[in-house]
């Protein structure tokens, strides 16, 4: 069960405050996330593989796949081979 809802793209710009909002929360804990711009939040969002969240900008989950067109300050996990 998947608690939250997909982040549609569209929505992301369209929803009034809702960019912003969660813009907001990712900058609140820039300590775990990383601070961003906007540019760069959207450009993050619209990397990911998957984005969800729940209303009222309450959490935000960004899930990557390996080819993603982000770079990241964090730490890569890489698999073993």
């Amino acid at each position: 069960m998947i608690i939250g809802l997909k982040l549609d793209r569209q929505a992301f710009h369209d929803v009034s405050g809702l960019c912003d909002d969660l813009l907001a929360l990712n900058n609140r804990n820039a300590e775990q996330t990383s601070w961003l711009e906007a540019a760069r939040f959207e450009h993050m969002v619209g990397s990911a593989f998957m984005a969800l969240h729940v209303p009222d900008a309450k959490a935000l989950l960004v899930a990557f796949d390996q080819n993603a067109d982000y770079k990241s300050p964090n730490p890569l996990v890489q698999g073993s081979t």
